[in-house]
């Protein structure tokens, strides 16, 4: 997540800046707006599909993030306490994580995820590395 909030992913718009040659710099999922790290994890329908998916599985208000920093600071704006709260922090960067990482496997590996599996997988690790009931009332 550090390297998100300092703008350190390659992306296309950063590989550009950085003087290397891609074929475009849009956006590998809605080929329709510039791809940078803000674009990619909080401005495409692709992350969007995803952060509303887990506004409604965590029972909170929708979920509007604009930029690494919206992502950084959002787990302290949610009606949460506590261990809860530090739940969502955890759930924002493991789903930013998530969301790279298709990325990723749509650019080298021509994968084509859609963000309702990156949820179901999401939810699947989640469940798997910690020993609480995910659909409790937050």
């Amino acid at each position: 997540m550090w390297r998100a909030f300092l703008d350190r992913l390659p992306t296309k718009t950063a590989l550009i800046r950085w003087n290397i040659h891609v074929e475009s710099n849009l956006c590998v999922w809605c080929e329709d707006k510039e791809e940078t790290t803000d674009h990619i994890l909080t401005g495409c329908n692709f992350s969007a599909g995803v952060w509303h998916s887990i506004s409604t599985w965590f029972r909170i208000p929708k979920v509007f993030v604009f930029s690494i920093v919206d992502l950084v600071v959002l787990h302290k704006l949610c009606a949460a306490s506590g261990h809860r709260k530090m739940l969502l922090q955890g759930i924002f960067v493991i789903a930013s994580w998530r969301i790279w990482r298709a990325r990723n496997e749509k650019v080298f590996r021509a994968r084509i995820r859609v963000w309702s599996t990156l949820l179901r997988t999401l939810r699947r690790r989640v469940s798997c590395g910690i020993n609480i009931d995910l659909n409790m009332k937050l």
